[in-house]
């Protein structure tokens, strides 16, 4: 792990004082010398861990954060020192950098069936969160501060169950018809295999059975693609 204090120009090997087992797959900064950083301990696990990382010049040392969800994917702080970060299929907030956490959902103003799916920091400092199929967030470092920002699609996309260990249903509303694809990628966003060939689908509720095959326990994303539709579900398999 490097970092760099000249925008990128060179780079200076961290030294750790505790060795750090694993790749750092996403870091968040609260400020110049404290860190959250998730650690994965093995490629495209569900073996992930939330660490502090605290640096005093070319040295880190970290501690491990407690989380409450199977799996992590990404962390953000607000200006004003919130933490957030996102679990499989649900938004967590931190008050204390990390120490102790609350689900964000219907009291913050963000409705019981919204599926989080990114959260993202801008230059502005506004934090947004991405959802499945009700629109785009922004989230305020009050605990009402939840807006939504854009409106719901009419291609509502789930997987039932979620988390699962044999078989799954891919299931999604249609309001016209569209012709689509559906693929699974992993983690990184490579192809992994074709769920269901282009087709035409009529307007309603489908329903596609999905049996895994020779696939490791990981988070994965089931994407279905489509004229004007572009929709990405998370997905946590575990045998």
């Amino acid at each position: 792990m490097r970092f760099s204090d000249d925008t990128g120009k060179s780079w200076t090997p961290l030294i750790f004082a505790d060795p750090l087992s694993g790749a750092v797959v996403d870091l968040t900064s609260q400020s110049d010398t404290e860190l959250i950083g998730v650690v994965e301990s093995e490629p495209y696990s569900l073996q992930r861990n939330l660490l502090r990382l605290s640096l005093r010049g070319t040295t880190a040392t970290w501690t491990r954060l407690p989380f409450p969800d199977t799996a992590i994917l990404k962390t953000v702080f607000t200006d004003n020192g919130i933490l957030y970060a996102l679990g499989i299929s649900q938004l967590y907030r931190s008050g204390d950098t990390g120490r102790t956490w609350t689900t964000v959902g219907p009291e913050q103003g963000l409705p019981r069936d919204v599926l989080p799916l990114y959260i993202v920091k801008n230059s502005l400092g506004r934090v947004f969160l991405e959802t499945n199929s009700r629109g785009v967030y922004v989230l305020e470092d009050e605990m009402t501060g939840v807006e939504n920002i854009a409106g719901s699609s009419p291609h509502s996309s789930r997987v039932i169950p979620n988390p699962f260990n044999a078989s799954s249903t891919i299931e999604f509303d249609l309001a016209v018809p569209r012709a689509l694809r559906i693929d699974l990628v992993d983690i990184r966003g490579r192809l992994l295999s074709v769920l269901a060939g282009s087709r035409a689908y009529a307007p309603g509720r489908h329903r596609i059975a999905w049996e895994p095959n020779e696939l490791s326990d990981g988070i994965y994303f089931v994407r279905i693609l489509g004229d004007s539709v572009h929709e990405t579900v998370p997905v946590l398999y575990h045998q």
